[in-house]
């Protein structure tokens, strides 16, 4: 990767204890002072209609990373 073109935005939110757990972007947008980095962390619990059972019993780690164009300005995360 050509890190005088690009960087690497990176979000974790740990592990989860199940393989329901999950970690995405949602969207990422240039603003005028920052970079947006707009994130979901859903949790078992946020989707009623899949029962637990249903679920991997296994740890996840929660990482994920995008590759966006160099920017001088500040990233800012929103979501959790």
């Amino acid at each position: 990767m050509d890190f005088s073109r690009y960087m690497v935005i990176g979000v974790s939110r740990g592990h989860g204890y199940s393989g329901c757990h999950g970690l995405y972007f949602r969207n990422i947008v240039e603003r005028a002072s920052h970079i947006e980095v707009q994130f979901v962390h859903r949790q078992p619990e946020d989707d009623a209609s899949k029962p637990a059972l249903m679920c991997t019993a296994m740890g996840v780690f929660l990482v994920r990373w995008v590759r966006v164009p160099l920017s001088g300005k500040p990233v800012r995360f929103v979501g959790g």
